[in-house]
């Protein structure tokens, strides 16, 4: 069955994660800079939506806040780089670093836009990147129900997977 696919794949990515559970909430014990703020858009894929409106409108009017893109992709790095922004590769030192200092984290899809694994303790603003008509994860259709109930089960067992929660 289906459903039994999905739960059984997504629960072995989760007991990998198990040794990371202590890091996780030390995470807490870091004090975070108020000014140093990293942002991400569709998973580090891309350069784009509510967050690099906001990332471009601070870095040009508010010099006073350190303003990091965190990216998966090289080129959108070099790009960003050559346009005189602050970036660096989600998983690379610098981007782990700033991660766990940052203060506000600023996304527009969800949590892996940056490096989620290390931002438990810093102030999530999630943006969005549709429009508020739209109706929120019903707009997939590959298996939605078969993933919501997959969903469902895991939360019972990983109380984790949502923390923290979301700034609007």
């Amino acid at each position: 069955m289906i459903i039994d696919k999905i739960f059984l794949k997504r629960l072995g990515g989760y007991f990998i994660l198990v040794p990371f559970l202590p890091f996780w909430w030390l995470q807490k014990l870091i004090k975070r800079k108020k000014n140093i703020w990293i942002f991400g858009s569709w998973h580090g894929r891309m350069y784009s939506d509510n967050s690099r409106a906001l990332f471009e409108y601070i870095n040009q009017y508010h010099y006073e806040i350190v303003s990091i893109w965190l990216t998966g992709d090289p080129m959108i790095s070099e790009h960003l780089f050559k346009k005189g922004y602050r970036c660096y590769i989600t998983n690379s030192i610098r981007g782990i670093v700033f991660s766990l200092v940052a203060k506000n984290v600023i996304i527009s899809c969800g949590k892996s836009d940056v490096n989620r694994f290390f931002i438990n303790g810093a102030r999530i603003f999630q943006l969005w990147h549709g429009a508020p008509m739209k109706k929120n994860g019903l707009d997939e259709n590959v298996h939605s129900q078969e993933i919501k109930k997959s969903n469902r089960e895991l939360d019972n067992y990983f109380f984790w997977r949502f923390l923290p929660k979301y700034f609007f």
